[in-house]
């Protein structure tokens, strides 16, 4: 009987074990070459860039950084952006997109993107809330 209870507990703190194992967050990182257009100065610019994937639970944390040369100008631009995203099921949906880009030109600010996206539909797919706004700046004279 004795050795029936041991089992029993060593069983339930498995899986709790298991359970603690499950929620820690997991991070992925890929560094590639890459091409990108930089809108505000209207150039396409390459450069190195580090992607990083953080999850935990139901949300991603998103981040892109780099530096890039402009094909043309041979300027030096420096790229974050930031990205979270949540998604929550529970008989309906409620999803949450934010992004956030900063460029910088030879350490000067030159260009903003704020992104947001929600919605919320219930268990039928009829959508209670929707939203989508994006904003872009840009500050060359």
């Amino acid at each position: 009987m004795k050795t029936l209870k041991i089992w029993s507990l060593l069983c339930v703190m498995l899986c709790f074990t298991t359970n603690a194992v499950n929620a820690q967050a997991q991070q992925d990182e890929e560094i590639s070459t890459m091409t990108m257009y930089i809108w505000c100065a209207e150039e396409e610019a390459t450069g190195e860039v580090k992607e990083t994937w953080l999850t935990n639970n139901n949300t991603l944390i998103y981040t892109f950084s780099g530096t890039f040369t402009g094909l043309e100008s041979g300027t030096v631009y420096a790229v974050l952006d930031t990205r979270k995203e949540k998604e929550i099921y529970n008989k309906s949906e409620v999803y949450t997109h934010e992004e956030n880009m900063l460029i910088h030109a030879n350490g000067k600010l030159i260009a903003r993107l704020h992104v947001i996206n929600h919605f919320t539909a219930n268990a039928n797919g009829e959508y209670s809330v929707f939203f989508d706004r994006a904003y872009e700046e840009c500050f060359l004279e």
